[in-house]
């Protein structure tokens, strides 16, 4: 924080007026013919100050996007045929594993053969672990019949899922696609559900700007009149090769329910938070050849004070080397000074 107001670049019309104040006050004392710059060396040039003085920083960046379930799927059937149900209800909760859609395949079903082989395959997995107790049976038979039996549940799960549509988590129908006695193909989207107790949203973030994000960065929407806060999850290393952008995560507690997928919301991610950091505004610091710099009155010269940088918030950016707790940086008047100029600090 730093003690005095908001500053601007050039002299203001007040301040310029102190200046010929200096020259107009000395009307009786100057030599005929001495110049502003002459009595600017006697009297020093005017400038204001302000106190660096160690206060919060901070910055938010925002970006739009649109809310969907912190879990959220698509579910499709694996066989062509005829939709026979559809259990689904749009906004319905289920449970992990809770049935949702059945089809009756156009060529047959292949759950019935599939369920048969499972069944054969565990009771000669059952009877061979038996005689393996006995020493009946060699140790590389077992291993076989194990195996077996292992691809006969795998044939089984997926003709399972190809004809019946099970949920894969807990959570809320969001949408159904299509209705009862549905012609429908192999991956033919049939209900779309989402865990809406955490939601998500997806920023698209330009290349000037991904560098500000991290994950962990503290994030919050606006919803009616209540303010939800959540975190950034994910920041990818490169861009999507379609539009070059960033797509970051931030996920939300949605406990209320207030935010409700497909809602498009703004999204304030809080990419600086510095409690107490030593800071300028950023329109008074100076650059040359060598880098940014600030003059800094002592005594009754102004100084040229090289800075070290660091991140920027509210129009500020913080000082990480070159000015101590204290310093009185010119913030008018910058423009007439050098190293080593005398300066009238005014008020």
């Amino acid at each position: 924080m730093i003690g005095g107001g908001l500053v601007k670049r050039g002299v203001p019309a007040v301040f310029a007026a102190a200046l010929l104040g200096l020259s107009a006050g000395c009307g009786e004392k100057q030599e005929p013919g001495k110049s502003i710059a002459e009595i600017q060396k006697e009297e020093g040039v005017p400038v204001r100050v302000m106190t660096v003085e160690p206060g919060p920083l901070r910055s938010v960046e925002r970006a739009g996007g649109t809310i969907e379930g912190g879990s959220q799927a698509v579910l499709s059937g694996g066989v062509p045929g005829t939709l026979i149900g559809m259990y689904a209800r749009v906004g319905r909760k289920v449970k992990k594993g809770a049935l949702l859609a059945q089809i009756e395949p156009d060529y047959g079903s292949s759950f019935d053969a599939a369920k048969a082989a499972y069944e054969s395959a565990e009771k000669s997995r059952e009877r061979v672990a038996a005689l393996a107790k006995e020493g009946g049976v060699s140790q590389e038979v077992v291993e076989q019949v194990e195996v077996a039996a292992k691809g006969a549940k795998l044939n089984l799960e997926k003709a399972k899922k190809s004809e019946r549509i099970y949920a894969p988590f807990p959570g809320t129908i969001i949408e159904v696609m299509q209705t009862k006695n549905s012609k429908v193909g192999p991956g033919q989207a049939l209900v779309k559900i989402a865990n809406l107790n955490n939601v998500r949203v997806t920023l698209d973030i330009n290349e000037s700007l991904i560098d500000r994000f991290a994950v962990e960065q503290r994030a919050f929407v606006v919803a009616g009149d209540d303010t939800l806060y959540g975190t950034v999850e994910k920041v990818p290393i490169g861009a999507d090769e379609a539009g070059h952008m960033f797509p970051i995560d931030v996920v939300f507690p949605n406990t209320t329910s207030a935010l409700k997928p497909g809602m498009f919301v703004t999204v304030y991610v809080i990419t600086v938070d510095l409690p107490d950091a030593l800071s300028v505004p950023a329109e008074v610091v100076l650059h040359d050849e060598e880098g940014p710099y600030v003059y800094v009155v002592d005594g009754d010269a102004a100084r040229k004070a090289r800075l070290e940088l660091g991140v920027h918030g509210d129009g500020r950016v913080r000082v990480a080397g070159g000015l101590q707790e204290g310093a009185k940086v010119v913030v008018q008047g910058a423009s007439q000074l050098g190293d080593g100029t005398n300066v009238n600090v005014v008020q």
